[in-house]
């Protein structure tokens, strides 16, 4: 009697039929940095992670180099005249989780404002998939980015100039990611 095929296998199979030679399909499991795009297209995926690294690098180096309090921050402090209240952590009471923001406050950094992160990768997320897919539909993509910028601002975790920022080091990491691996592929053959 043949052996029944471990669930995982049969969904990694079911992947491989759905997704061979779907853009899409491997754009959704690349952007996740947790992703199981190698199942898919092991390229795509090293390429996104190669992207998603180094931003994170790229921002690590100006948090330490340029460390700058977010707006609800500069506000408590005193350096911005008006009160910008956080309202980012107001949402857990809701939902009966009230000491939990407590517990997330010592596990990020408060000064971690520049360049927006948070904005850098959803620029990153956007180019990606604008340079990987085909579809016209594609450029919809842009409107993650822009929504996010605007509720970070909206919410005084970051300037406008630190959303600014995170989109240009996206470009850059886009950009310097993009000729690294072109000179490596020539150099290959």
């Amino acid at each position: 009697k043949p052996k029944a095929p471990s669930p995982n296998t049969t969904i990694e199979n079911m992947a491989r039929r759905v997704c061979k030679n779907s853009r899409p399909a491997s754009l959704s499991s690349g952007v996740s940095p947790n992703g199981n795009a190698s199942v898919i297209e092991r390229e795509a995926w090293l390429r996104w992670m190669r992207r998603y690294v180094a931003i994170n690098f790229g921002a690590l180096v100006v948090y330490i180099v340029y460390p700058m309090a977010p707006p609800w921050m500069a506000s408590e402090l005193g350096f911005i005249d008006h009160p910008l209240p956080r309202l980012t952590g107001r949402g857990w009471a809701d939902l009966g989780l009230g000491r939990f923001d407590l517990v997330l406050q010592g596990v990020g950094n408060p000064v971690a404002a520049m360049p927006s992160l948070h904005a850098g990768i959803t620029f990153l997320i956007a180019m990606y998939g604008i340079w990987r897919l085909r579809s016209p539909l594609r450029f919809l993509l842009v409107l993650y980015p822009l929504a996010m910028s605007f509720a970070l601002v909206y919410y005084a975790e970051h300037y406008v100039v630190d959303i600014l920022a995170g989109a240009l080091l996206a470009a850059l990491v886009m950009v310097g990611c993009g000729l690294w691996e072109r000179k490596r592929d020539t150099g290959q053959r």
